[in-house]
């Protein structure tokens, strides 16, 4: 989703500054979109915007022994997240 939303951005700016200037945020670059590319429903921006509070702190590629204790409650739905990565990377120019 990250290298999706990126590429949106490209259109209008430089690697430098995108880079510089969205990181790892995921709600950040949805929200820099232009309003046309802002698609998603109010649910499914709730749930970027659990996964980018999981991603921006790189919790999906390193094991949190707090979070397997509590069974991964805070980690959204592995299908509604495979369903809005799909709807995020479906670019349309």
């Amino acid at each position: 989703m990250e290298l999706a939303l990126k590429a949106m951005h490209l259109e209008t700016k430089t690697q430098s500054e995108v880079k510089d200037h969205y990181g790892h945020d995921l709600v950040k670059s949805y929200s820099d979109l232009p309003a046309e590319r802002q698609t998603l429903s109010k649910e499914e921006f709730a749930l970027l915007k659990q996964a980018n509070n999981i991603y921006s702190n790189k919790d999906f590629e390193y094991f949190c022994v707090s979070d397997a204790a509590t069974g991964f409650t805070r980690y959204p739905d592995l299908d509604a997240l495979g369903n809005l990565a799909r709807k995020v990377t479906a670019y349309d120019a």
